[in-house]
């Protein structure tokens, strides 16, 4: 019971840990060695604000899935604001500048909205830069979001976490990103682990005799080996980083969220609502872009300033293209004069568009 606790304390608060002057935050890839340099384009590094020095202030990883959104550990960005963190992008060398860097601040975050604190289930969060990266190829590029791996398959993780365990002495932040791989276990043997450290099902567990991830590597992607694919995030592990398995966020259960926000980011300009009505008939409003898995919508009609049916919610259907849908509004067949009806849709609480007109 003392280790669930302590494993819990450790791993799924967001705290930070000062060692050797780096200021890192939870799970770095111990028994790992030095990535090539731009060898995984896509990931980001993390960086929190210490007394306004960010240089040597990581935090976590991330992977870059859109041109200005980045996929994280939920735990990372628990309990803290946008304005405490920068994203590098193009990172290798935390400690040396090599002019591939691009740093961006952060403009808003959402965790999934199944995300528990308390056993890291849907451990993800999608972190919005304050600007647009530049891609160049080889340098700064985006990740393919993948479906999660399967059994036994042999997967990449990577961070600049801590290399060595707890219990050794002089454990130091790596300087540069660090990589290796493991074997992702069966779901019985999984299921085993996360009993053990109360962790929830949308999980799968990696494992190796030789490489492990550690404090500072959570929110770093694993890949599908050789290809620009990820099938989940760093999300913690044992307690000190002692034993020879790690869990992490399984995209399995959360691809459709992910692609979601990536699909609303390419639209979220083009979305408009525009309401009309033909003579007394019903009502409808329209919308001249897709709507996505996610999407919401609310209803409010008004004549003369007075409430006269209540307000309807509901969602949209999920789409894949731009094809115009039409919602009539349910609580009228006629338009009386003086009725004032409003439409406004959200993404996962984010505003997308919003009319309103008043029948004449």
């Amino acid at each position: 019971m003392k280790n669930n606790i302590f494993f819990k304390t450790l791993i799924f608060l967001c705290f930070s840990l000062t060692i050797s002057g780096f200021v890192v935050a939870e799970t770095q890839i111990i028994g790992g060695q030095n990535a090539v340099e731009n060898e995984f384009p896509w990931v980001a590094a993390i960086r929190i604000r210490n007394n306004n020095n960010w240089q040597t202030n990581h935090h976590c990883g991330g992977a870059l899935i859109s041109d200005n959104l980045v996929v994280t550990a939920a735990h990372c960005v628990y309990g803290r604001n946008a304005s405490s963190f920068q994203v590098v992008l193009g990172e290798h060398q935390r400690s040396n500048n090599s002019g591939d860097e691009q740093v961006f601040n952060v403009r808003r975050m959402h965790r999934h909205p199944n995300y528990n604190h308390n056993n890291a289930t849907y451990d993800l969060a999608v972190i919005e830069l304050d600007g647009n990266a530049t891609i160049v190829p080889g340098v700064v590029e985006i990740a393919s979001i993948g479906n999660g791996p399967a059994e036994d398959d042999l997967v990449t993780i990577m961070g600049w976490g801590l290399t060595s365990n707890l219990n050794i002495a002089g454990q130091v932040a790596s300087n540069i990103l660090q990589t290796g791989e493991v074997t992702v276990l069966g779901w019985d043997a999984c299921t085993n682990l996360r009993n053990i450290h109360n962790r929830g099902r949308q999980t799968f567990c990696g494992q190796s005799d030789f490489t492990n991830t550690c404090y500072g590597d959570s929110g770093s992607p694993v890949m599908r080996l050789n290809t620009n694919e990820i099938e989940g995030l760093v999300s913690g592990g044992s307690a000190g980083c002692t034993a020879d398995y790690a869990f992490y966020t399984d995209f399995g259960n959360s691809w459709y969220w992910l692609q979601a926000w990536v699909d609303f980011h390419e639209d979220q300009h083009t979305a408009s609502i525009s309401c009309y009505t033909a003579g007394n008939a019903a009502t409808s409003c329209s919308n001249s872009g897709s709507y996505l898995r996610g999407m919401s919508y609310y209803w409010t009609s008004s004549r003369y300033g007075m409430p006269v049916v209540y307000p309807s919610y509901g969602s949209f259907p999920y789409t894949t293209d731009n094809s115009r849908i039409i919602f009539t509004h349910s609580g009228y067949s006629s338009c009386p004069s003086g009725t004032r009806i409003s439409l406004t849709t959200s993404f996962y609480g984010y505003p997308v568009g919003s009319d309103s007109f008043t029948c004449r």
